[in-house]
């Protein structure tokens, strides 16, 4: 029997089939779309660090550029732009002018705010002042509002919708603004914020950031779209973990990965055979790459964002978080490389150190001690500037959190005003006792047995 198609069916399916084509050649092309955008924001990403533009059209072949550029932060004339991050946690970006050398002003997105922080004097010690050097991203304005969707920003109350150079201009009577802006790299300010985004080849902006979007509310309402699309996609996640039970999580691996170092380490002091030192040297600073990228993932900053605002964690919670809190802000100070040397480093001095030390010959050791000693003033200047200390209290830090040089120079001013004194004492008694114990002692005499 011939199948032969029915009229109906068919006259109704073939409208559909052809929909369905047209969509997955959309899809396609759109795919390729998409594959050169990221390629052509992953060849820029990897390009070294350019000088600043100074006109739009200078701009147009650098989105997306790595630039630097040197100058004084104008707080008092901040924007805020709505914006939440991955957690859901409404906040804002803080676009600052930068007043170069020359005079003109450059507007930079220096990262994200909590809500609770939109008062400048709530952040103070992220307010750097005097001129300084930042590096970011190039971003070229967008040529009007994003999309009909988007609200009319709001200069009286400073709050900004979408990026708007010349209408953040006239608002806050800025001149010889530049035509694009930069997205501050991820060094860190004092007390933490603003946050800025790490930069890297996947383009890291919240799905939120209402710079792609334009999709923040307004003051007063009640939930935003974006709200909703942030509370959707962490439905998936808080169903099975909250952020301070995935940090948890996160940060018992990382302690078992810390433990298998540790115990290389004893291994290598302990019982390893001299001609393993190489192989070894190389395991251990690999494990502490791989704890030190577990650290700065940017996920965890936003989990313990996350987690700094749930009101359900105990007081040994809230303590496990502070600790985790540091750890990353020690972690984020230092770049990856510069931890993967040191490790190296010191596993090398080590090694020549147990050869130099049965033969007294501390030339051997000198130069190998002094690459650790390099080393570790390099990281100490990287953390002093990522927690606000100096440098030695920031080495500090690492192992009795916010000690302070004035606490450990009255410490050692204590013990240098009454030890020498006894030193003195115990060395004299010392003496005395060692006297005493070299005197002959009383001989005993034999007696006759008495006569009888």
């Amino acid at each position: 029997m011939r199948f032969r198609p029915a009229f109906w069916p068919t006259f109704l399916a073939l409208p559909a089939f052809l929909v369905l084509l047209g969509l997955g050649a959309w899809q396609v092309e759109r795919l390729y779309w998409k594959e050169g955008l990221i390629a052509e924001r992953a060849v820029a990403l990897a390009a070294p660090v350019a000088a600043l533009p100074r006109s739009l059209d200078e701009a147009r072949g650098m989105e997306f550029r790595h630039v630097t550029a040197r100058g004084e932060f104008l707080h008092e004339r901040e924007f805020l732009l709505g914006a939440s991050n991955e957690g859901g946690t409404t906040g804002y970006h803080v676009i600052t002018p930068l007043r170069l050398g020359d005079g003109a002003l450059l507007l930079v997105d220096r990262g994200w705010i909590p809500g609770n922080l939109k008062s400048p004097e709530t952040r103070a010690a992220g307010q750097l002042k005097g001129i300084v050097t930042i590096e970011g991203l190039l971003r070229l304005p967008a040529a009007g509002r994003p999309n009909w969707f988007v609200p009319d920003n709001r200069c009286d109350i400073n709050y900004w919708f979408w990026i708007d150079i010349s209408g953040m201009a006239r608002c806050g009577g800025l001149e010889g603004v530049l035509p694009f802006t930069v997205d501050a790299g991820p060094a860190a300010n004092p007390g933490g914020y603003p946050r800025a985004a790490s930069a890297g080849p996947h383009c890291p902006m919240t799905i939120c950031n209402m710079r792609s979007l334009g999709l923040p509310s307004p003051p007063g309402s009640p939930r935003s779209i974006c709200s909703i699309i942030a509370a959707w996609r962490g439905a998936a996640r808080s169903d099975a973990m909250t952020a301070y039970q995935d940090l948890e999580k996160r940060f018992r691996r990382l302690g078992a990965v810390q433990e298998a170092a540790g115990i290389l380490q004893w291994d290598s002091a302990a019982l390893m055979p001299p001609g393993g030192a190489g192989a070894r040297a190389d395991q251990l600073a690999t494990l502490k790459l791989v704890c030190h990228e577990t650290l700065t993932d940017r996920a965890v900053g936003d989990l313990l964002e996350g987690a700094a605002a749930q009101n359900d964690l105990d007081a040994w919670q809230r303590a496990n978080l502070r600790e985790m809190q540091r750890q990353w802000r020690h972690a984020t100070a230092v770049p990856g490389a510069l931890v993967e040397a040191a490790s190296l480093a010191a596993s090398e001095c080590e090694q020549i150190w147990r050869k130099a030390r049965p033969a007294s010959d501390f030339a051997m050791v000198r130069p190998a001690l002094q690459r650790v000693l390099d080393l570790t003033r390099e990281i100490a200047a990287a953390k002093a500037a990522q927690l606000g200390k100096s440098p030695y209290e920031a080495l500090m830090d690492q192992y009795e959190p916010d000690a302070a040089t004035a606490e450990i120079d009255r410490l050692f001013g204590d013990l240098a005003g009454f030890l020498p004194g006894l030193i003195d004492q115990v060395l004299a008694r010392q003496q005395a006792a060692r006297r005493r114990s070299s005197r002959p002692g009383p001989s005993r005499s034999r007696s006759s047995a008495p006569s009888r």
